[in-house]
């Protein structure tokens, strides 16, 4: 049942294309930890997952970017969860090993303002270099 109290039809039918819930999760799990063994590398230091919420994909015309939001902590005793905002460019395992790379990652606190921007030639200004 749903939080407004509808019940969710039952998947019944071979086709049905809704994405599997615990799919999505596990989906969201490996962004999110691809992310953030990104994000430690860059900043040396050490976060550790505790959460990741269902994502969500943006296509384009010849790629696909991936929003996800997770929550971590660094491994200090005393560590407070930590919200994160990052964005991926999903471009295959030929180009990198994982087949995402990130374009953002960024903890959120009650100031933030991410996202990126683009130059008039298409191009990210801060790219790859932001996280």
């Amino acid at each position: 049942m749903c939080a407004f109290g509808c019940r969710v039809p039952e998947r019944k039918d071979p086709h049905d294309i809704r994405a599997n819930p615990k799919v999505q999760l596990a989906q969201a799990k490996r962004f999110a930890t691809g992310v953030l063994e990104h994000y430690n590398k860059r900043k040396k230091i050490k976060f550790e997952l505790l959460d990741a919420k269902p994502v969500i994909s943006i296509p384009e015309p010849r790629c696909c970017y991936t929003h996800i939001n997770f929550t971590a902590r660094t491994n200090k005793e005393d560590s407070e969860e930590q919200l994160f905002f990052a964005e991926i460019y999903d471009c295959g395992p030929r180009r990198a090993p994982n087949g995402f790379i990130v374009t953002s990652c960024e903890p959120l606190g009650p100031d933030s303002a991410v996202g990126q921007k683009i130059s008039r030639a298409g191009l990210y200004l801060d790219g790859e270099e932001e996280c």
